[in-house]
């Protein structure tokens, strides 16, 4: 999403990379409509009292940045310890988090889990000012695996799969099927699955295989 600007914005004084080549030439002149660039001319455009006009004073142009791995609701590397805190609490940690990566110059991002769709419709519908976001919902994990964060001596007296805040336990090709079906039904646009160990999860060492091949085919 653009933040709130004039419905034509012109822009002046300020050098220009285009995400292949840096140009510092002075003279640009760029104008902005309806939150898209509509123009880049390399001489001064006649005065215009119907557009805003800015002095960069040097600043670089540049299209905006993609996150291709983001955390929305992730306010601490104790990945385990984010399970505790209330869903209220992490949905206002994403807002900041969203609208500070906006103006870090990113307009795309990839929650590769933890996000829900509620974000996706607040960024939309302008309630944060953040970027473009794609969601995988919770990410999938086998029994022990990446995204199982429950301590090694924890003991389930009641038979559930773990489900926290960031990620679910599947087990079994049947399970992981229904899971990424539910996730795509509650508006995940990608699905994310942890197939190998990582380095903040409590019970798996980094170099292990995670879920069969027929789990892993019938995710895809």
């Amino acid at each position: 999403m653009i933040m709130n600007t004039p419905d034509r914005l012109r822009l002046k004084n300020f050098s220009l990379f285009d995400g292949v080549d840096f140009f510092d030439q002075p003279g640009f002149m760029l104008t902005v409509s309806n939150g898209r660039i509509s123009h880049l001319e390399r001489s001064e455009m006649p005065p215009d009292g119907s557009v805003v006009t800015l002095d960069l004073g040097g600043a670089t142009v540049m299209p905006g940045l993609i996150d291709a791995h983001f955390h929305c609701n992730s306010p601490t590397l104790d990945v385990a310890s984010i399970d505790q805190l209330y869903p209220s609490y992490l949905a206002q940690f994403a807002r900041q988090h969203l609208e500070e990566t906006l103006l870090r110059g990113f307009t795309t991002v990839r929650d590769a889990g933890g996000a829900d769709y509620g974000l996706v419709q607040a960024v939309d519908n302008g309630y944060i000012k953040g970027p473009r976001l794609y969601i995988s919902g919770r990410a999938l994990s086998q029994t022990g695996g990446h995204g199982d964060l429950r301590p090694q001596g924890a003991v389930d007296v009641c038979g559930c799969a773990y489900r926290g805040a960031l990620a679910a336990v599947v087990d079994g090709a049947d399970a992981v099927r229904q899971a990424v079906r539910d996730e795509l039904r509650k508006g995940a646009h990608q699905i994310k699955l942890f197939v190998s160990g990582g380095v903040l999860s409590p019970t798996d060492p980094i170099w292990i295989y995670q879920f069969t091949s027929a789990e892993f085919m019938a995710a895809v």
